[in-house]
């Protein structure tokens, strides 16, 4: 019988997280039609803070954005994938963060992977 807990263990500590991360984001940008960045974020404290990311939006790696008052916020309260086709009409946003970002539409996707360092 395999021991899952151990081969579990095994697996984390061979990868690196944040490659792991960068490649989804790299990814996610030849699958996604049309998109013109990604952001890949951690929570952290209360905020949602940004560790990947490809396209234009490569450059807001390091940034964090609220849970409170934010779709990505939203989106990982509710464990749904949430979708916003234009920020300045769309109350969940927020819309601040959105200017800073350039960011005129969205996906907001939760993982229900937990990773540990």
């Amino acid at each position: 019988m395999i021991d899952r807990t151990g081969l579990q263990d095994a697996i984390r500590r061979a990868v690196d997280s944040v490659a792991l991360m960068q490649r989804v984001a790299d990814e996610a940008m030849t699958l996604i039609g049309g998109a013109e960045g990604v952001l890949i974020g951690l929570v952290r404290d209360d905020c949602l803070a940004f560790e990947c990311g490809a396209g234009y939006l490569e450059e807001q790696i390091g940034s964090r954005a609220p849970m409170d008052g934010s779709l990505s916020g939203l989106a990982i309260r509710r464990g749904e994938t949430l979708r916003c086709d234009d920020a300045e009409s769309d109350s969940r946003v927020e819309l601040d963060l959105c200017h800073a970002f350039r960011v005129v539409s969205t996906i907001c996707v939760r993982s229900g992977v937990a990773m540990k360092p």
